[in-house]
């Protein structure tokens, strides 16, 4: 049986996760990956993202700067993947991409 890997952004700019939560996941089946949008040039091989809350806006110059995360993240959300994240850090995020 496929088992669902979530790529779980978690780095200076994304970490506040409800425990609870990723605890849930995981009894649901998922494999949790973890990757940095800051430091990793690519996208872990999963079936969705989760970017947790956290402050992006603080580290924005570097999130901008890492274009080759920021093209893949644009290409996968194009694509119509799954991705979930929080109000706020969208609005941060979208921010953040358009600069």
């Amino acid at each position: 049986a496929h088992v669902c890997r979530i790529g779980l952004a978690r780095d200076e700019a994304f970490h506040f996760y409800y425990e609870d939560n990723l605890a849930r996941l995981r009894a649901l089946g998922a494999s949790l990956v973890e990757f940095s949008p800051l430091h990793d040039a690519t996208l872990p091989e999963v079936d969705g993202l989760y970017f947790g809350g956290g402050y992006p806006e603080a580290v924005a110059e570097k999130l901008a700067a890492n274009q080759t995360m920021r093209d893949a993240v644009h290409a996968w959300a194009k694509a119509g993947k799954l991705i979930a994240v929080p109000r706020r850090t969208a609005r941060a995020i979208w921010r953040i991409q358009a600069s």
